[in-house]
This record gives structure tokens, sequence and C-alpha cells, in this order.
């Protein structure tokens, strides 16, 4: 099986929000019509026609419509960063793969329509599209090719920044914590003093902790994951 995926994503279609996650892919978002609004890391991003968001691996995220539109459509790509990993000792792996898988880089990066290199990485998306969808002869060898491509341009251009040490905030790790009981428990009933009392906070304080962070109130999350979950 290929470590990466396409698939669309459109709203308000099939849904007109989806909650905060995270996953162990790179994710590329190419907006084809429309806008939407992304929260990374606590981070409102608008994302416009033509715009491609790139969001690192294991950073939450969530998205949903604006208020000034009622309709986003979008490829969005999930890339394994093992299909240009090498575990053995490899100096890609070792200087820009791994360091991204371990979160020693930033969350994420927009490389907007308007901006310098656009037209050097639309083309590229295209190709990946159309390459994962045609699967001609060698098609997985040009994947990994033009997917070496894609971190070439986001490295050297400095869309991706390799650091030294970025550790996770401890409002990030709570933030987390929350996120993934209530992927665990969404069936059962769930309170804020229960999830305050998880990660050892008073309410007050998680509720501020978890909007900071999310955008979004604990108990409005636990409404929008179950919703999410029942389509």
């Amino acid at each position: 099986l290929l470590p990466f995926v396409i698939y669309g994503t459109m709203m308000p279609t099939l849904f007109s929000s989806f909650p905060l996650h995270c996953h162990e892919d790179m994710e590329m978002v190419l907006n084809d019509c429309g806008k939407c609004r992304y929260t990374v890391s606590g981070e409102e991003i608008d994302l416009e026609f033509g715009d491609i968001l790139v969001i690192m691996p294991w950073v939450l995220h969530s998205f949903r419509l604006t208020d000034e539109n009622d309709y986003f459509l979008a490829a969005t790509y999930l890339i394994s960063l093992e299909m240009i990993a090498n575990h053995n000792f490899d100096v890609c792996s070792s200087k820009y793969c791994l360091p991204i898988l371990a979160r020693k880089c930033n969350d994420y990066c927009v490389i907007r329509h308007n901006s310098e290199h656009y037209d050097e990485f639309k083309p590229i998306a295209l190709q990946l599209f159309d390459t994962f969808f045609d699967h001609e002869k060698f098609f997985e060898l040009k994947l990994k090719s033009l997917i070496n491509s894609l971190m070439f341009k986001l490295l050297s251009y400095g869309y991706i920044e390799i650091k030294s040490e970025t550790p996770e905030s401890n409002d990030v790790r709570v933030a987390r914590c929350v996120v993934d009981y209530i992927a665990e428990h969404y069936m059962e009933n769930i309170t804020l003093s229960g999830l305050a009392e998880l990660v050892n906070l008073s309410e007050t304080g998680l509720s501020r902790l978890f909007r900071n962070v999310t955008g979004m109130s604990c108990i409005d999350y636990v409404m929008e994951y179950r919703m999410t979950k029942a389509m």
C-alpha cells in the first residue's frame, strides 16, 4: 500500500465543519473553490481560492466554513514521510524527515495564490493528483519523485524551518490529552468537570486553555465531534 492518499473535501455537501484532530501524516490542502477557515495549533487561517496549506505531522487542526461563504471544495493530500524517509541511517532522513516527524519545525505554512513561489508549488500538487489517480506504469516512482520535489521546495524556500528544539507547549499537550479522551469516550457522558479533573485543572482554567488552543469550548467541541461521527 502506498503511504499517500488524496481525497476531496466538500462543504457543506459532506459537512460544514471538521473537529479538532491530528495524525501522523503531513497534510496538504489545495483550495479549488470558495473559502474555509482552518484552526492550526490555535491560530486561525483563512484559506482563499487557490491557496495551499501544509500542516505538519501530529499538529492539532480543525476547519469550518467562514461566515462569508457557504461552499468549499479542496483536494486534500495526506503524505506519510515514510515514503521518503529511510530509517536505516540516511542523511536526508536524519536531517529533514525525522525532525519534521518529531515536530522540530514550524506547525504549518501557507503558500498564497499570489505569492512569489506559488507557480512552482501548484504544478507539483496537480501532478501528484494526476499521477495518483492515473496509475500509469511506474507511477509509484513518479509519486516519490514529486514528493521529494515538494519537500525540497518547502525547505529551500523557508516554508518549513527545521529547528534544533521546539518543545510542545504544556497548553497544547493538555488540549491534545482532552481531544484524545473525547475521541475514545464520545459516546459516554462527558462533562467539563470530568475533563478538568482528567488534566488536573479547574473548569475555568481548562475552558480558557482549550479555547486558546482550539478556538472553541470543550463542550462545543464534544458536540461537534459527536455530530461529525454521526454523519
